[in-house]
């Protein structure tokens, strides 16, 4: 039944289909089969035990439950219409699983391949589970699909904010369809439990998605082939629709307009989703797990749990991540359309919204400048807008489940490779051992894309009129369309924590990137039988965008007595890319020693050892190659460039042909971004006891290390076949920024004035004009590069070399030093170097004639008290301003009084001067000369304004920041086989206790810069002009007028000397000047 009441009809079929599991108990169950076995959905209970064998294929799994569901409901309102409606065709899987169950033990077998799927086995006793060939257990898979449509009639209230500080409330009648198609894979997870559990097979051994526990004894998985603990993979794929129709009436108040008005809104929005969340392997073990593979051993996403032991022999172990994905992607469409009948008195709001956030500049906002409007008056019409919008974004989420071990004590053996993805280790109480060919130890990845392309249009009509009948109409267009991107990854690093220490020993290399080892109070070491690598990861982020726009506005105007049109438009682009990395390094910390040992090379990336609070006990780093002991790299990088270009043009005509107006006018910005940042941090290793640096290589940089730091009692490196190089860590910031903007504006104007008998009174024609240019450039260009010196702070430093020994950005501070060096020492400080110059010019002139330019008139603007209210605290901190800073600087002794302006009566305020005082100083002279400038701009033109704005700041500098060389407080023996030479560096002993035995001595100076220098002014060709520039730079904190000139130069020299001999007990003399300064 339908009509004023309305009807309901709900129509629904419903089919299901369920299976009973069948129920087999006895004391002890035996079931055996001469061939395949198969169990559907059974519930087997043993209560003294049991065993199920197959002498064929053995499978345990269940059965699938469905539902389906369909639906047609629709709910009626008045006149026959439909207020909800909604349709579903639905269907639903359930498995239901086996169940085997014992209070004694329990033994199942398969002659060739056993599978188990979504079955649960709980076996208080022991759990044998054999098989000759495969063996499988996983989650079982169940599917949900889901087809539905709703629509919804409703009547709504709302209240939102449609545009800057504008406001708009209303009732809407709004019609709403919602489709939605999706598709669901779920498991079910397998789960095996026992007081004890063996698991066997002759081929591989599988696990998908499976939790297994035991209630205190061990787990013994064992097979000639592989083992693999892998995830069950959920996944929906889900697709909606919603189309959103609404229409209705609103009330608006704000900032520009206020009235009523009719709107319609059309949404489409089409989504879609693939998500896929994984299932892992969860083991909770009382006893030991102990897994023995003839083959490989392949984990991803596994959580082991186990309270004592867990052990592994394979030939590759591989501890993988495995990842949940999440992809979607939305199209939204929408359409706005509003018709409204309001008063606009935006063109009075918005100057003064100006005014209160740029007080210098009140005069031009209220009255206009040039072809640029001022306050205009309220207008009373209607407004048709029309928008339309389309945006698209899509987003591709990747979330990393690492593999993790906890147990009492953790060992690991590969005959080959052993893989780490982020893998998290944790021994509770004893150590973590792995013995393999190669370890390879990486990081996971999280990781986050999203894409957005928009694009939107409006259009707006409107047409009004005055309170003076002044016929007003307008037509504007906007269009802007945008792309952008961004890619994020954050690293998940690989940890390593045992409490009584890490053994990891290889027969090939051993790489480690960003890997945490903790060894607690135990010893870490790691040999490696080639080379031994600890690299940086870098968490990085980057995006890109680009957006075009364009926007024009006609607006037309007429009333008994003129006709005006005005024409503006503009549009630009912006487009950009940015990019960061964060280093993230490597971290080692016990309270035992540290032991890294390389058969090969020795390489790392910035790594910390030990730390300020908690230092290791001895640190050893040795290496039959090279040990490179290199900074970690970080970096930015921000490129942008944008262009926004405008004009208007118009003018204006009095229909008795007795004035006429014309204007034109436009600007054009330009900008640039170009900078980067390339950072580079060494390492640090703190130690309570001794830092031993060895290497058997007989290269010359048998020892590289840049940037390092290391606190210790004892430093002791030795290159006993090669050399040693020791730099800094360098870093580099290039900028180049800069942004350019020139704008022209041009007004002219004709008056003639009537006769008394209405004819045209040529010889009274008048012209009058407004011409004005700018320009304005910005310039920020910087070449950079920073030294981070290594730092050795030891009371023992001993440094044994075959070959030669250099120095550069090296600073080692010790009490005793031990220097033993085959060839030549060579010691120089490094310059830190910053080049810079920033540059902001502004460039304006303008002039005119027209007596509407006066203050006067601009100020008459306000119209009614009301408005003037508003902003008469922004005029007194702009034109008033000059009173008060007379006021200040002069005492009221020297002018017998105080300065004050005058608006309303278009004057300005000087105390009058008697016939016996006269002006006692020059500031007195110039504040009446002021005044008198200033009384009469009040009402006279403007003539000539603008501004000349110059602002430069220079930096160079070149120079050392900090001394390199070797600085001891006592006894220091220094044996050089070579040259000892010294370029800005120093060689010294504090208490005159050095012993320096060398072939020749090399001593030079660098001489260092520095300078630092700027200035600038900001004045204008006018009294006014100079007022409004005195009160700006007041409010900002800058001295009026002129930038003070600033410039510091410094010169020095970092000498090369030795100081502290024994034979002299004084510093060697340099060698002249002129010879040894570079």
């Amino acid at each position: 039944m339908g009509g004023a009441h309305g009807s309901e009809k709900d129509k629904i079929e419903e089919y299901v289909y369920t299976g009973n599991k069948s129920d087999l108990v006895g004391g002890r169950v035996k079931i055996t089969a001469g061939n395949d076995a198969r169990i559907f959905g059974g519930k087997i209970n043993g209560l003294d035990g049991g065993e199920i064998s197959a002498q064929n294929y053995l499978s345990i799994d269940g059965v699938m439950g469905t539902r389906s569901f369909k639906r047609d409901q629709k709910t009626g309102g008045i006149m026959h219409t439909n207020k909800s409606a909604s349709t579903a065709n639905n269907h639903y899987e359930k498995f239901i699983d086996s169940e085997i169950s014992s209070d004694g033990d329990f033994r199942i077998f398969s002659q060739k391949d056993l599978y188990i799927d979504g079955s649960r086995i709980n076996v208080n006793g022991k759990l044998d589970i054999n098989a000759n060939e495969k063996l499988t257990v996983q989650a079982a898979r169940q599917q949900q699909k889901i087809d539905e449509e709703k629509t919804r009639l409703s009547i709504e209230w709302f209240a939102k904010e449609s545009s800057d500080k504008q406001y708009r409330a209303g009732i809407l009648i709004n019609h709403q369809k919602d489709t939605e198609n999706t598709l669901r894979d779920e498991h079910q997870i397998a789960t095996l439990s026992a007081e004890q559990i063996n698991i066997t097979a002759g081929d591989d051994i599988k696990f998908f998605g499976t939790g297994i526990s035991t209630s205190k004894g061990d787990v013994i998985i064992k097979t000639p082939k592989n083992v693999g603990f892998f995830t069950a993979k959920n996944r929906a794929l889900i697709n909606k629709n919603q189309v959103n129709n609404s229409g209705g009436f609103y009330f608006t108040s704000g900032m520009d307009k206020t009235g009523t008005g009719l709107q319609y809104t059309h949404i489409d929005k089409e989504s879609y989703s693939d998500i896929e969340n994984n299932l892992v392997v969860k083991t909770h073990i009382k006893g030991d797990l102990n897994i023995n593979a003839g083959g490989d051993l392949n984990q991803q996403g596994t959580q082991h749990d186990v309270a004592k032991n867990y052990s592994v022999e394979a030939s590759n172990i591989n501890n993988m991540a495995s990842n949940n994905l999440a992809f979607s992607k939305t199209d939204t469409l929408q359409v706005d359309v509003s018709i409204g009948n309001n008063i606009d008195h935006s063109g009075m709001t918005r100057p003064i919204e100006k005014v209160i956030k740029d007080p210098a500049n009140t005069l031009d906002y209220i009255g206009g400048r040039g072809s640029q409007k001022g306050v205009s008056d309220p207008t009373i019409g209607l407004d048709v807008d029309v928008s339309g919008s389309r945006t698209k974004t899509s987003d591709n989420d990747a979330l990393a489940l690492v593999t993790s071990i906890k147990a009492q004590d953790i060992k690991q053996v590969a005959k080959k490779d052993v893989l780490d993805e982020g893998t998290q280790y944790r021994a509770t109480e004893g150590g973590m051992s792995l013995q393999g060919t190669r370890h390879f130890s990486r990081a996971a990845v999280n990781s986050k894309a999203s894409t957005t392309e928009k694009e939107k249009g409006e259009v707006s009509l409107r047409g009004g009129m005055t309170a003076t009948h002044e016929i007003k109409g307008h037509l504007g267009v906007k269009v802007e369309t945008s792309q952008g991107d961004s890619y994020a990854e954050e690293m998940l690093v690989g940890n390593i924590n045992a409490k009584s220490g890490v053994s990891i020993k290889t027969t090939g290399d051993a790489y480690y990137y960003a890997t945490n080892i903790e060894g607690g109070n135990g010893d870490i070491t790691i040999d490696a039988g080639n080379n031994l690598y600890f690299d940086q990861v870098q968490d990085s982020q980057r995006s890109s965008n680009i957006k075009f726009s364009g926007n024009g506005k006609l607006s037309l105007g007429g009333s008994s007595g003129s006709k005006e049109f005005r024409l503006e438009g503009g549009g630009g682009y912006q487009q950009g890319r940015r990019q960061r990395t964060d280093a993230i390094v490597s971290k080692i910390n016990t309270q035992g020693n540290v032991t890294l040992k390389a058969g090969a090379d020795l390489t790392t990336k910035g790594m910390q050892i030990g730390n300020q609070g908690t230092p290791t006990s001895d640190v050893s780093l040795l290496a039959a190659g090279e040990v490179k002991l290199l900074a970690a790299v970080s970096g930015s990088a921000d490129i942008n460039d944008g262009a926004l270009a405008d004009f208007r043009l118009g003018g204006k005509r009095a229909t008795g042909g007795t004035s006429k107006e014309g204007f034109v006018g436009g600007g054009v910005q330009v900008d640039k971004v170009n900078q980067s940042v390339s950072d580079h941090k060494g390492g640090h290793i703190y130690s309570k006891n001794a830092v031993f640096i060895k290497s058997d290589s007989d290269s010359t940089q048998a020892i590289h290390s840049q940037g390092l730091k290391i606190d210790a009692p004892k430093v002791d490196l030795s290159a006993k076949q090669g050399g040693v190089l020791i730099e800094s860590a360098l870093s580099e910031l290039p900028k180049e920024n800069w942004n350019f903007g020139v704008n022209l504006d041009m007004v002219l104007k004709n008056t003639t004035p009537k006769k008394a008998d209405g004819t045209v009174d040529k010889d009274n024609a008048s012209e009058s004009h407004y011409k004005g240019a700018g320009v304005k450039v910005m310039v920020d260009i910087q070449d950079a590069f920073k030294h981070q010196n290594t730092h050795i702070n030891t009371a023992h430093f001993s440094l044994n070399t075959k070959k030669d020994a250099v120095m550069k950005g090296a600073r080692i501070e010790a009490k005793r030093a031990d220097v033993n060096v085959g060839g030549d020492l060579t010691i120089e400080s490094l310059k830190s170097k910053e080049d810079s110059v920033k540059v902001d010019v502004e460039l304006s002139l303008s002039h005119t004639n027209d007596k509407g330019s006066s203050v006067t008139s601009k100020l008459s603007k306000f119209g009614t008290k009301k408005f003037e209210k508003e902003v008469q605290g922004t005029l007194d901190s702009g034109i008033k301003k000059t009173g008060l800073m007379y006021n200040n600087k002069v005492k009221p002794k020297d002018t017998m009084g105080g300065v004050g302006f005058s608006k309303e009566s278009d004057s300005v305020y000087l105390p009058t001067l008697s016939a016996e005082t006269k002006s006692r100083n020059f500031g007195d002279k110039t504040a009446r000369y002021l005044g008198g400038e200033l009384k009469g701009i009040a009402s006279g033109p403007e003539g000539f304004g603008g501004r000349a704005k110059l602002d430069v700041q220079v930096v160079n500098n070149d120079a050392v920041a900090e001394q390199s060389g070797i600085f001891g407080l006592d006894e220091m023996n220094i044996t050089v086989e070579g040259t000892t030479k010294l370029h800005g560096a120093e060689i010294s002993s504090e208490l005159g206790q050095l012993t320096l035995k060398t072939e020749n001595r090399e001593l030079s100076n660098i001489k260092n810069s520095t300078h630092k220098g700027g200035g600038g002014f900001n004045v204008s060709p006018s009294v006014l002009g100079n007022v409004a520039g005195v009160g700006k730079d007041a409010s900002e904190g800058k001295a009026p007028f002129i930038h003070s000139p600033h410039n510091s130069s410094s010169e020095s020299e970092s000498v090369g000397k030795i100081q502290g001999e024994k034979n002299t007990g004084g510093a060697f003399d340099e060698l002249p000047s002129s010879l040894t300064n570079h």
